[in-house]
């Protein structure tokens, strides 16, 4: 039986460690998982993933919502009327990836190729 007020607990200094590494605020909202379930979700403790994102040549883009990406460039990405010139393109499908995510992207290449 799980103990509601432990698990509480262990999310939030979960989420407050996030924020004690992640400088930018509206990042670290971003990289925080929502709700008061720990361990369900993949945990990235111990492999620099949240201090990657204090480095001046590292973006987090949200592409949820409106900010979807449009499409790719010969140097980037579009999204959110925005255009993005990118070195590497890392595709995080969230928290959702053993339930049909990848699925659910939209490829659609040269010629109209679609996945």
């Amino acid at each position: 039986m799980p103990n509601r007020d432990a698990n509480r607990l262990i999310t939030d200094y979960w989420k407050r460690k996030i924020r004690e590494v992640v400088e930018d605020e509206g990042v670290a909202e971003l990289l925080t998982p929502k709700g008061d379930v720990f361990g369900c979700k993949r945990l990235c403790a111990g492999t620099n993933y949240y201090e990657t994102f204090n480095r001046a040549n590292v973006t987090l883009v949200d592409v949820s919502g409106d900010n979807a990406i449009v499409r790719f460039t010969p140097t980037g990405l579009l999204a959110g009327g925005r255009e993005y010139v990118l070195d590497a393109i890392v595709y995080a499908t969230g928290f959702d990836a053993m339930t049909v995510s990848i699925t659910r992207i939209c490829i659609v290449g040269r010629g109209g190729v679609t996945n």
